[in-house]
């Protein structure tokens, strides 16, 4: 298993957040929404595109605090805050997390 140093952006405020990962562990999955349109008198109801879903990234991330000698808690307290709405915007922060996948 390879760890990597990575970086999560919030495009909002600009704030990085180092983080560890094994890049030859992850997922990404991506899914549309159709709906069937029911037509007396097909066989078959014709399917309409309704829109794209959201893309979900999921890794284990690591952390290590060890050298800094502090609780673990307040690197991962961070990545635990982007979970908040924005007050503004009433959603949550735009991620940016670099690579090829």
């Amino acid at each position: 298993m390879t760890i990597e140093k990575a970086t999560i952006r919030n495009l909002q405020t600009g704030e990085a957040i180092p983080v560890r990962f094994n890049p030859g562990e992850y997922s990404l999955d991506v899914s549309n929404s159709f709906a069937e349109i029911g037509i007396p008198g097909l066989q078959t109801p014709p399917i309409q595109y309704i829109r794209g879903n959201n893309r979900t990234l999921k890794m284990e991330l690591f952390f290590d605090s060890f050298e800094q000698e502090v609780d673990v808690r307040t690197q991962t307290q961070r990545l635990t805050t982007l979970l908040d709405r924005d007050r503004r915007t009433q959603a949550p922060p735009v991620l940016l997390f670099p690579g090829q996948f």
